[in-house]
């Protein structure tokens, strides 16, 4: 995976089309789209759209514009990110990456410097050049650079940092002892991290198994769990997905609400990967407590807790199984804490679920259950 990335960066490729045929006809129809939308971050001069969703908020990045709505400035309305006038900061190049947690929003920049803006405090550049990929828990956050190094700061209460000493939080970036990261994703108190032959580690909070590790127990270093040939993971607040290649995809932690997928909810923890029966899947995102997936034709599936129609199907009844959505021709899609977005290759934009901050945007002051248009 990490010999896939650094060699299509070589080519210098600027058309969405060419390349992701290009990666298509080298190395599988099976790549997902998280891993492209890095190797976009990697040559920013493309022109490509991604949503990305916050606990209660929403983000749309479109190679020089970057819109957002709902509690970062509790704003209802999509609102144009100016970067031409932020306060007591240099001016940000074009927005190309975002990653947002229950109390921050990190910024990642097109020149891969990083920015923080969290609810009560102004934005302030982090100590760490030539990122390209974030990811924020609760209280803590992990990037990566362009070496494919891993580097976390923040809370550890739950171990979630990887330190050796194991009760003190951290304010700067602080390398943690993993090579050829990838890829990394934050649950809400743990961390899971991709390297570039497939390997997937995980540590912190591990009370409904979300470390996947045949335990409940919380871990402070990094355990690699027994998955292979992995490309792409992400994390809910304490469940975990991951797909593997051939586009199978796999879940462990929580399932209280049958945010696993697997067809049941009864046994509330599972500790060990699980095959979700779903197949070509090319991307998935864990919200707070249900999951979507994305399949090589472009469909969606949803499932977990419903209770504010964040699955976008009619209505408020939880699902154990994936479920088909009537939305097509998706291109990027997010889950927050109890909201969804997605975006189509015509460029609209579809919210549902929960909106008590204004995540859905302007068109709807309330709750929606069905994915429905928003204008930017």
């Amino acid at each position: 995976m990490l010999y896939m990335m650094n060699y299509v960066r070589s080519k210098y490729i600027y058309n969405m089309a060419v390349l992701i045929k290009y990666i298509q006809t080298n190395f599988g129809e099976h790549i997902p789209y998280e891993i492209i939308r890095i190797i976009i971050m990697m040559n920013y001069e493309l022109t490509q759209i991604f949503i990305f969703c916050g606990d209660s908020n929403t983000f749309l990045v479109d190679r020089d514009k970057f819109h957002y709505w709902g509690d970062l400035y509790y704003r209802i309305s999509p609102q144009e990110y100016n970067l031409d006038n932020l306060d007591n900061l240099d001016n940000l190049d074009n927005i190309v990456e975002i990653g947002s947690g229950g109390n921050h929003t990190m910024i990642i920049t097109a020149n891969r410097k990083l920015y923080e803006q969290t609810r009560y405090k102004l934005r302030k550049k982090i100590n760490l050049e030539n990122v390209i990929f974030v990811s924020c828990g609760y209280w803590h956050t992990v990037a990566i650079t362009v070496d494919n190094e891993l580097y976390a700061w923040g809370s550890k209460m739950y171990a979630q940092l990887d330190f050796v000493s194991l009760y003190y939080d951290r304010n700067l970036p602080t390398k943690i002892n993993l090579k050829n990261i990838i890829s990394a994703s934050c649950g809400a108190h743990y961390t899971m991290a991709l390297t570039g032959s497939g390997q997937l580690y995980s540590w912190g909070e591990n009370s409904c198994g979300q470390l996947g590790l045949g335990d409940n127990r919380d871990r402070h270093v990094p355990n690699k769990i027994n998955l292979t040939n992995v490309v792409s993971v992400s994390s809910g607040n304490n469940h975990t997905m991951a797909i593997v290649t051939g586009g199978k995809l796999y879940a462990w932690g929580d399932n209280y609400d049958g945010q696993l997928g697997l067809g049941n909810n009864s046994n509330s923890n599972y500790n060990v990967p699980q095959k979700v029966k779903l197949s070509d899947v090319i991307g998935v995102s864990c919200g707070g407590y249900h999951t979507m997936a994305m399949t090589k034709s472009n469909e969606l599936y949803v499932w977990g807790r419903n209770n504010f129609g964040q699955l976008g199907l009619g209505d408020d009844s939880d699902r154990n199984i994936p479920h088909k959505i009537n939305l097509e021709h998706v291109m990027s899609f997010g889950c927050g804490e109890w909201h969804t977005a997605a975006i189509t290759t015509n460029r609209e934009v579809y919210t549902w679920g929960r909106d008590n901050h204004g995540q859905l945007g302007p068109e709807y002051r309330s709750n929606r259950k069905i994915p429905c248009k928003i204008n930017i």
